[in-house]
């Protein structure tokens, strides 16, 4: 191999030659089947800039934002809307059974049984409902799109 001349693709054989194409026969599309097929890019992160990257994080900043919040709205109005329907149908009804830790026996049993932990348990299963819940999805993607700002800004230095 010759060291002073660089590596321009495939080489072509006598049978490929400009001067034989002419007798083959081309496909329906126009393309000829016998020819060698182009070297694509298998690996398109290396062939993105800076800059590109730095697009794409804040791209990708601004869908996690428009996201997490439209999705943190929406788990609000359904909790809005549950709530108003069973403050109608507690009016109505004034023998609704109250929550378990609105009972303090209850809120004594379970630490009876499983110590306080159990009861920190409880208490923490009722932040992953309702307007809690919308309150931690907006927070965590506020935090996850500034993350991603930072990042873009920083390769920016």
């Amino acid at each position: 191999m010759d060291r002073g001349r660089a590596w321009a693709g495939p080489q072509q054989s006598a049978a490929s030659s400009p001067a034989t194409q002419c007798n083959r026969a081309p496909t329906a599309s126009g393309r000829d089947l016998d020819a060698v097929p182009h070297q694509y890019n298998l690996n398109p992160l290396r062939s993105i800039s800076f800059a590109q990257f730095r697009s794409g994080l804040n791209w990708l900043g601004v869908m996690v934002l428009v996201a997490g919040l439209g999705s943190a709205v929406l788990v609000w109005r359904a909790q809005d809307r549950i709530d108003r329907e069973s403050e109608a149908a507690q009016s109505a009804d004034a023998s609704a059974p109250l929550s378990s830790l609105d009972s303090r026996k209850q809120v004594r049993d379970v630490e009876m049984y499983y110590g306080k932990v159990g009861v920190l348990e409880e208490e923490a299963g009722e932040l992953l409902h309702g307007k809690p819940l919308a309150k931690i999805i907006g927070v965590v993607s506020i935090l996850t799109a500034t993350g991603l700002f930072l990042v873009a800004a920083r390769l920016g230095e």
